[in-house]
């Protein structure tokens, strides 16, 4: 057996170092250095040309050493971030082409001049394409042992929207939910990461779903829901494929959110009304400071999953009213009905989008609200009033 254990070693020691005399040792084995190349691509103005994916080539100065990569276009945006990990030190040449959807080559370009690549530094190769500028490309490279992080939160369009909503069925227990969204560049994400004002920390990976958390993310946006939360600042972190994070706050602007519910009084939770009468529907006031407008919905307590709203206001009403006028034969005799009452934080202008809400449940009213971009709400409060009328 030792003497098999010496035939292996020196059969080992021949083929590493036929390997090494022809320079196609792998770097782990050699030694050799590595760096990292960053593509950003990026196409300005219209696709008029059909610009579907880019490949890059890299090839270096003794062309015994070739990466090929192809990337896919991402929209919106029409950007591309590529990342190769492990290439080695050298100057290198690059070739990028640009391809329809059909694979047809629609142009390709190159630097001009070679690149370097160097130990553990990140080397940047920026190329735009401009369609009306022509069939060329503008490639420039930089390298640096630093980096800015590779992805990026438009802090214009990060937000969230708190939620309280109380059913009447279960003795109005209130419950409360929130949405975070925000938009940016997140081609090169390695993790999503969510702290809520509780102290509670959620992160985020391909299909993870904990308990009372879920989230989506894309290369372009990202959503999460949680029910609770609490108010104060909520922040999403997101890091890059160095391990180098940014992050952007939301400060939800309201200490007691529960000043923002109000209850109906007439009819009370159960109670009734005359259908072939006038009545006026109120409601307990609200904090006028906080709440902007309320919405008033009644439906057909059968059709609470199914169909459109059986009365809407022609507009919203201010903060401060408490009550609705709702001629009589508005709604049917015998027949169960609830009153919802929502209230906003921010002025609505528009109510024509509630008349073709179908679902009028907490959790699907909350999205289908926060669907429509006018709503661009920091508070929903939701309240539910079951109620019957008689003849």
């Amino acid at each position: 057996m030792k003497r098999c254990h010496g035939v292996l070693i020196i059969l080992l020691v021949f083929v590493l170092g036929l390997f090494s005399s022809c320079d196609l040792l792998p770097g782990f084995i050699t030694g050799e250095e590595r760096g990292f190349v960053v593509l950003k691509f990026s196409l300005q103005g219209e696709n008029t040309t059909g610009v579907y994916s880019v490949t890059m080539d890299l090839t270096g100065d003794d062309s015994k050493r070739r990466f090929s990569e192809d990337y896919r276009l991402e929209a919106p945006g029409n950007s591309i971030y590529g990342f190769l990990p492990d290439v080695p030190v050298g100057s290198w040449n690059v070739k990028i082409s640009l391809f329809n959807s059909g694979g047809t080559s629609i142009l390709e370009d190159t630097l001009g001049s070679s690149f370097s690549v160097y130990p553990d530094e990140i080397t940047t190769l920026t190329v735009t394409y401009d369609p009306a500028l022509g069939a060329d490309l503008t490639i420039q490279w930089e390298s640096s042992s630093t980096v800015e992080s590779a992805v990026s939160i438009d802090r214009d369009s990060f937000g969230g929207c708190y939620a309280l909503f109380a059913e009447g069925d279960n003795n109005y227990q209130v419950r409360e939910v929130n949405y975070l969204s925000g938009r940016g560049a997140f081609q090169a994400a390695s993790s999503f990461s969510f702290l809520y004002p509780d102290g509670s920390s959620f992160g985020y990976s391909t299909r993870s779903i904990y308990a009372d958390f879920s989230a989506r993310t894309d290369d372009t946006s990202f959503t999460a829901f949680r029910q609770g939360g609490g108010s104060g600042t909520y922040t999403v972190r997101v890091t890059d494929i160095y391990d180098i994070p940014v992050s952007a706050q939301w400060q939800f602007p309201y200490t007691d959110a529960s000043r923002g519910l109000t209850y109906g009084t007439n009819p009370q939770q159960g109670g009734s009304i005359s259908a072939s009468g006038d009545n006026t529907l109120t409601w307990d006031p609200v904090d006028d400071g906080m709440v902007k407008s309320i919405v008033v919905l009644i439906v057909e307590k059968a059709w609470m999953d199914s169909g459109p709203p059986a009365f809407y206001p022609a507009s919203a009403l201010d903060g401060w009213e408490t009550g609705i006028f709702l001629p009589g034969s508005t709604l049917s005799s015998g027949t169960e009905y609830v009153m919802i009452l929502l209230t906003f934080d921010k002025w609505v202008s528009d109510t024509t989008p509630f008349g073709s809400i179908t679902n009028f449940y907490p959790m699907s009213l909350i999205d289908t609200i926060l669907s429509y971009p006018e709503y661009d709400m920091d508070f929903i409060g939701i309240s539910y009033t079951t109620f019957g009328t008689t003849s």
